[in-house]
């Protein structure tokens, strides 16, 4: 289908961001302690040696941290998009930590 959703690779480094140069639109790897200005530049670095431009890749973190720091230093870094982890509960509980995010993200603004 053209156009067709973004592809984007799962994987850690350095097969993820490799796999994603070469067969996706962006490379999703798992959040943690990892320094972003690395992720980043494993990235970039994957799309140069597949002999594509790095901005033709996005960057997603999935798990992000919710601390406002280490947020504001992933979208410094170039991160495209983060992506929180929600674990399953009732409603009462999710829609709180939801309202949690959406500030937290409105606080830091554009991704």
């Amino acid at each position: 289908q053209r156009p067709h959703p973004p592809i984007l690779v799962a994987g850690a480094a350095p097969w993820g961001p490799r796999r994603a140069a070469r067969y996706g639109d962006g490379w999703m790897p798992l959040g943690g302690p990892h320094d972003p200005v690395q992720l980043v530049k494993q990235l970039r670095d994957a799309a140069e040696a597949a002999g594509r431009a790095s901005t033709d890749l996005t960057l997603s973190l999935f798990g992000a941290p919710t601390r406002p720091e280490r947020l504001a230093a992933l979208r410094d870094a170039g991160v495209d998009r983060v992506i929180f982890f929600l674990p399953p509960d009732d409603q009462a509980k999710i829609l709180p930590r939801l309202d949690r995010y959406r500030q937290l993200m409105a606080d830091l603004g554009e991704l």
